[in-house]
């Protein structure tokens, strides 16, 4: 009985398809047929066929037929065989060298690969990362490249190609996304035979485990192979958060190693000495500066990336502002005078009222409800020359005599017909620097205005009329304002002012700590391309940019600044559990793979069908 089912077990783990056995049932059947025997029939025979003369041929014949009529049986018992066994699907298991198949290199960029190696002076993870990376080109080579997000640097490339483009291949200061890194690798094997190779050192801010996405890749029959950097442990101390406001900033400095680390910090030129114990963090607080807070901790371990930041607080400015209207009552004057007490703006306010007017030489200029008579034909041509040539920015509010006045090129829409019908207004980018979580309220008149080419809308009406809209004029920014404030709520509203405070920011290109100090893997997304400089002087244009450098980026003429402020990419000597150590053993290129034999059947089937049918054919029954 034990042996029944041992030989059942065994027969099981080498097919896919155990119903397919019932399909043997098929011989016994072939068999029965066969051996039934046919009634015999009664022939009136003559007696002189007896006297023939017996050349000793009877018994040949006789021999010979039944021979033939049992290799037909032979025939037909190995072509039913053959078809039973091809539905069960079975298998075998064979060691294969996969290392010539497509290979797919996972090959970590991030920014602690940049810690230091001991073996050899003055190289870096990165650079044995490279070495070993070399080792497993194939024929046919994949490459993704372990950044804040996978990049797929090379697919399907030949030899030659791969290794030019390692060669190309520079360290950043980026996190690692190494999970999502290995699955975007399986994902360019799509079903093909290979390995996945992963080069790394297995730091990872991913919320992917790379052990994780080992076994799924594992589980979907793909080889994957570890080759993991790290050996000795590592000397760490980093900077590894920031909390930033306007005038003070909080650093969090932790210390990675085992033993207690007493050293000095320098901030804006001044030292400070503090003490962390193991495995710990010590917060600093000080005050801000405008412009460049440089800490830097005055120490030597295995990772320099993390030991100094910038803070930048940005410095202030005298914004000149005009507001141009023949109302005795200003809803947009409260809202600046509130911007310059809200932001601490040195922001000088002018109020013209047509046609007196001021000499025109303003940071920014808002055009109210004017009388079009009044105001002065020569007003509008300097406003424009200056935002073009100067960069001032111009702010045209709706109001009922609008259409009157000869803005010509300046106005970024086609007004249309004035709408005395209320409407809705919805915002249409709640994800732009202007309109960011604001809802706008209803108004009771506005134009039927449509945006010209180059212009960005911002908030609409129920019938798709261009409420608010913002475009460039030469070096400056010209934004259309079409709420009749005298005719909507959204003057009494919480999102007026932040509104106008929004508004205000963006054209004049205002800065503060939340705009210009950002984090290595931030993103920033733009309406349409704009000119980007990394910190190694790269020039892009781009309308989005995800940080993988630490340094100063000019993003659209402004200045910003990226650390790397992370607490896992920082931690160098990465180890979670006992399971992920087991999981990071390097592997031989030689997989264990499961091979099936349903074509080969086939192909044995088809032959004997062959050879039944040339048989037969000789037999002279075809």
């Amino acid at each position: 009985m034990i042996s029944l089912l041992g030989l059942k077990t065994t027969i099981y783990s080498y097919i896919d398809n155990p119903l397919g056995l019932y399909a043997l049932i098929g011989l016994l059947i072939l068999i029965l047929i066969y051996l039934i025997r046919p009634k015999p029939i009664q022939k009136t025979i003559p007696s002189l066929i007896f006297l023939t003369k017996d050349k000793g041929k009877s018994k040949k014949e006789s021999f010979f037929q039944k021979l033939l009529r049992d290799f037909l049986l032979i025939f037909h018992f190995l072509l039913i065989a053959t078809l039973a066994v091809s539905a069960t699907q079975p298998f075998f298991f064979t060691d294969k060298d996969i290392s010539k198949e497509h290979t797919v290199i996972v090959l970590d960029t991030s920014a602690s690969m940049g810690t230091a190696e001991t073996s050899l002076a003055g190289s870096t993870m990165f650079d044995k990362a490279l070495s070993k990376a070399r080792g497993y080109i194939s024929d046919r080579t994949s490459i993704v490249i372990v950044d804040n997000e996978p990049l797929i640097l090379l697919q399907s490339g030949k030899e030659e190609e791969a290794t030019n483009l390692l060669d190309s291949v520079k360290p950043t200061n980026s996190l690692s996304s190494i999970g999502n890194s290995i699955l975007a690798a399986g994902d360019l094997l799509s079903g093909e035979k290979g390995r996945v190779v992963v080069i790394s050192d297995m730091v990872n801010t991913d919320s992917i485990e790379p052990i994780i996405a080992k076994k799924t890749l594992e589980a979907k029959g793909v080889h994957v192979e570890f080759v993991i950097l790290a050996e000795a442990k590592k000397n760490n101390i980093g900077i590894v958060d920031a909390d930033i406001s306007e005038k003070e900033t909080k650093i969090t400095i932790h210390n990675y190693n085992d033993v207690g680390q007493q050293f000095d910090v320098e901030i804006n030129g001044v030292k400070k000495n503090i003490a962390i114990l193991p495995n710990m963090d010590e917060k600093i607080v000080f005050e801000n500066k405008e412009g460049d807070n440089k800490v830097k901790l005055l120490i030597k371990d295995d990772l320099s990336i993390d030991n100094e930041a910038h803070i930048y607080t940005p410095i202030k400015k005298k914004i000149k502002a005009l507001l141009i209207t023949n109302e005795k009552q200003s809803y947009i004057l409260p809202a600046l005078s509130a911007y310059g007490l809200t932001w601490d703006v040195d922001m000088d306010i002018e109020t013209a009222e047509p046609p007196k007017m001021p000499r025109i030489d303003h940071d920014l200029i808002i055009l109210g409800s004017v009388d079009a008579d009044k105001l002065p034909s020569g007003a509008i041509d300097k406003i424009g020359k200056l935002v073009k040539d100067k960069g001032a920015s111009f702010i045209i509010a709706g109001s009922p005599t609008l259409n009157k006045v000869k803005l010509k090129k300046l106005i970024p829409v086609n007004l249309g017909s004035l709408a005395n019908n209320p409407t809705d207004v919805f915002n249409l980018q709640t994800i732009n620097e202007i309109t960011n979580d604001l809802s706008f309220s209803k108004t009771n008149n506005y134009y039927k205005a449509s945006p010209k080419k180059g212009t960005t809308v911002l908030a609409n009406a129920q019938d798709n009329s261009t409420v608010i809209a913002i475009s460039d004029y030469g070096n400056g920014k010209i934004t259309y304002y079409g709420i009749f404030d005298t005719q909507s709520k959204f003057k009494f509203d919480i999102s007026y002012p932040l509104f106008w405070q929004q508004l205000i920011d963006y054209m004049m290109g205002a800065e503060n700590v939340n705009n210009i100090n950002y984090r290595v893997g931030d993103k920033l997304v733009f309406d349409n391309d704009v000119q980007i400089i990394t910190p190694n002087n790269k020039k892009l244009k781009e309308s989005s940019i995800q940080f993988q450098q630490v340094g100063k980026y000019s993003v659209r003429g402004r200045n910003v600044f990226v650390n790397l402020f992370d607490k896992k990419e920082s931690n160098i000597n990465y180890v979670t559990n006992e399971e992920k150590v087991n999981g990071y053993e390097e592997e031989l290129g030689v997989a264990n793979i499961k091979k099936s034999i349903i074509t080969y059947l086939i192909y044995l089937s088809l032959i004997i069908l062959f050879i039944e049918l040339l048989y037969i054919k000789v037999r002279g029954d075809l």
